[in-house]
């Protein structure tokens, strides 16, 4: 697969995992979609996500005072 070893092939796979399920963690206790944590893994949509995750309003907060 494009040159890639096998073993290569797993570790990517791995870690992509890896960055994956505490994202999709993440967005599901903030109240939005899970799918959400996928888009962690394309580069400079990731840095989007955090800061939409840091400053934007949570669903899962609505309603509830401080």
């Amino acid at each position: 697969m494009f040159g890639l070893a096998l073993w290569q092939v797993l570790l990517i796979f791995t870690i992509v995992v890896l960055i994956i399920i505490p994202y999709r963690m993440v967005f599901r206790k903030a109240g939005f979609p899970a799918n959400y944590g996928l888009l962690m893994c394309i580069p400079g949509v990731n840095i989007f996500m955090l800061w939409f995750l840091a400053l934007g309003q949570w669903p899962s907060l609505v309603g509830k005072e401080d």
